[in-house]
């Protein structure tokens, strides 16, 4: 494939020779091109299944990159600015002394808004209304800016509340992550719209449904 990609096939062998990694992949784009393929490791230890292009894998926190992305956008458009306050574009957000939490705070993990509602279910998770209206009435655990504490549960629904509000036309953030934008010269923006994406999300919905049948 490229020089790349050998590089990187070498450091995951390594890694994985090295105790440090069990399995692993790694795939990398270059706008339609693909640059990095890389596996390496075993899928089951106690099979000794190695891992392969198609290996499923749980991961963590991806959609965080998409949603900070959609706001990036929202921002070279010059519909964000990333040191106003949240509440300039969600007023609610300045409830229980939240008003000078900058948008460059919460992209940075430096809000102080990191808890989930004390109410919350997982049903309410799925509620997006609920959920920003509850995260918007929530006092910071510390003063923005004060320290850094991961969002690791507030982080989606506090960023892509503001890409909602200052998208033109009020969108769900689906549709924005789903390619339906241009940027400013016209290049198509897609995240989960890639044809490969699409491809292996559709190949690996596939691969669990026959797994979920044989366990029946």
């Amino acid at each position: 494939m490229t020089k790349v990609n050998d590089a990187v096939q070498e450091m995951l062998d390594r890694l994985v020779a090295e105790g440090k990694e069990i399995g692993i992949q790694v795939s990398a784009w270059l706008g339609e091109e693909q640059i990095v393929d890389c596996w390496s490791g075993l899928a089951d230890a106690t099979t000794g299944r190695p891992v392969d292009g198609d290996t499923l894998f749980n991961v963590y926190s991806v959609s965080k990159a998409v949603t900070a992305t959609a706001l990036h956008i929202q921002a070279e458009r010059g519909l964000v600015d990333y040191d106003a306050p949240v509440a300039t574009y969600w007023p609610e957000f300045a409830q229980a002394g939240k008003g000078d939490v900058t948008i460059r705070h919460i992209l940075s993990h430096v809000s102080g808004v990191l808890r989930m509602p004390p109410d919350v279910t997982p049903e309410l998770m799925t509620n997006w209304d609920w959920m920003c209206r509850r995260i918007a009435e929530m006092e910071g655990v510390y003063p923005a800016g004060s320290r850094s504490s991961y969002q690791s549960m507030t982080f989606g629904w506090m960023v892509g509340e503001v890409v909602r509000r200052t998208d033109p036309k009020r969108r769900p953030l689906r549709p924005v992550h789903q390619g339906g934008d241009s940027g400013p010269a016209g290049r198509r923006r897609s995240v989960d719209g890639h044809p490969r994406f699409r491809r292996a999300t559709h190949r690996q919905a596939g691969r669990r449904r026959r797994l979920c049948r044989s366990r029946q």
